[in-house]
């Protein structure tokens, strides 16, 4: 006979500094220990504040994120696969994250233990170096002296 444990699983989108990134499209995807894809049904997807679903069952889950995490209810046992299709605009997309649900415990694919049943995805933003110079307009030659505000 064969139990299953069930899970929730919390699901925050966030920058480096932990605040929520709205505006993110994330696929959740499962294999159940038999390598067989999991099937979701509609109720396991409660969205978060600001959060746009855009499929809430079959093979896998698709949101935007919002400004409150996801949670994601009554995971079996499997391995699953958090994805971003694509990042809020100024913001990387982030590589994807398997967890493990393994005898009704939420862990890393290494088997550590990820507490208080959150899973975060974390963003970074893009960054770019800028060089500002003051020129003269008709020469082109740099203006020593020059007080610029940025």
């Amino acid at each position: 006979m064969h139990l299953e444990c069930i899970v929730d699983v919390k699901i925050n989108k966030v920058d480096v500094a932990g605040e929520e990134v709205p505006g993110a499209v994330l696929t959740l995807t499962g294999k159940d220990p038999y390598g067989e894809l999991i099937v979701f049904s509609a109720d396991q997807l409660e969205p978060g504040e600001g959060v746009v679903v855009k499929q809430n069952s079959g093979d896998k889950l698709v949101w935007i994120s919002g400004t409150s995490p996801t949670n994601v209810t009554k995971l079996v046992d499997g391995s699953y696969v958090l994805h971003e299709e694509a990042a809020p605009n100024g913001y990387k997309v982030a590589e994807s994250i398997t967890f493990v649900i393994k005898n009704g415990a939420l862990v890393t694919e290494g088997n550590e233990a990820i507490e208080d049943g959150i899973v975060k995805m974390a963003d970074e933003l893009y960054k770019t170096d800028v060089q500002i110079s003051k020129v003269d307009v008709g020469a082109g030659t740099e203006l020593a002296g020059a007080e610029l505000t940025v």
